[in-house]
This record gives C-alpha cells, sequence and structure tokens, in this order.
C-alpha cells in the first residue's frame, strides 16, 4: 500500500485525499440525466473497486452520508485490502442541481497549491481508473512534478495548451 500525505484531525490521521460519494449514489449537480446513469452504472461492487483503489494507494478516509450502501462497500473494499477506512459522515438531505463544474486538472492545482499542508480536498470518482487519475493528478501537484497520467486535450482546454486560433485546434483535431 501506498501512503498519500496525511492530517491529523482531533488525534486522527486521515488522508489529505478524501473520496467523495456523489459520484456512487447520482448526485453529480449537473442534470436529472447524468443522476440516472451514474445509478443505473454504480453498484455496491463498483462503489467497492473504487474504495479499493483509492486504500491501496493510501487514500483512507471517504466522505459521505450514512447510508448501508455506503457503510457495506466500505467493508468490502476494507476486507479487500486490509485497510481501515476513516468515515466522514454527512447529513442526508436533497440539495438544489446547478453545483460546481466537475473540478477538472485546472481545479486540482490550484487546489492542492492554495491549501495549508493539514488541508484536505475531497474528491469523487465514479471508476477505479477515474481515481487512480486523481489520485496520481493530486500526487503530482502536491511533489511538484510532471503527472504520468495522459490528460485529455478538448477545445475548450485549446487555451492550457496554447492553441488560441480556430486554425490550429482544427489541425489538432484532425491529426
Amino acid at each position: 500500500m501506498s501512503t498519500f500525505p496525511r492530517t491529523t484531525v482531533g488525534g486522527i490521521s486521515p488522508s489529505r485525499l478524501i473520496v467523495g460519494t456523489n459520484w456512487f449514489f447520482g448526485w453529480s449537480h449537473t442534470s436529472a440525466a447524468k443522476d440516472r446513469f451514474i445509478r443505473d452504472f454504480q453498484d455496491r461492487k463498483k462503489i467497492a473497486d473504487v474504495l479499493c483503489t483509492f486504500f491501496e494507494a493510501g487514500v483512507d478516509t471517504v466522505m459521505g452520508p450514512s447510508l448501508p450502501a455506503l457503510s457495506e462497500a466500505v467493508e468490502d473494499a476494507q476486507q479487500r485490502t486490509g485497510v481501515k477506512g476513516h468515515m466522514v459522515m454527512t447529513p442526508n438531505f436533497n440539495v438544489l442541481p446547478g453545483g460546481p463544474p466537475e473540478l477538472e486538472p485546472v481545479g486540482l492545482a490550484f487546489v492542492w497549491s492554495t491549501l495549508r499542508p493539514q488541508d484536505m480536498v475531497t474528491i469523487g470518482t465514479t471508476t477505479p481508473d477515474e481515481a487512480r487519475e486523481v489520485i496520481e493528478l493530486s500526487l503530482a501537484l502536491l511533489e511538484h512534478r510532471p503527472p504520468t497520467v495522459t490528460l485529455q486535450e478538448t477545445r475548450s482546454k485549446a487555451s492550457l495548451t496554447g492553441l488560441d486560433s480556430g486554425a490550429e485546434q482544427t489541425d489538432v483535431l484532425r491529426a
């Protein structure tokens, strides 16, 4: 098991990256269709698979509501990995749609570079692959090194790569 950076809260040593659970239960803050997709996609095993990915990387802190599905998936992941998870329970209440957009690498870079060394970040993912990407991006940012994951290149990220004109973007899309 890897060791992700940790902090201390109330005598407990949680990981500084916290597993969010919105993407386990269909609370995307995007649309009703996205929420339905998530609920149809996820099940106890898939949630436990994601948790195992985090636990194996030393991210052993989970923030979410007191729901049997979450407790059961955490138990599964603990048994499969031998890692004891820390639960940060949140109240279970309805939230209106229209929350913040998904956290992309630029957001992660801002968050990890502005926090104090003891602060924590909660990020939800849907799959083990997505969890691995978030873990690697976070570690790379904390360690001030390039990430080993290939980031997706889209037209909306053209300003990040220096592609400003439509012609250059078209050439990249054809490549």
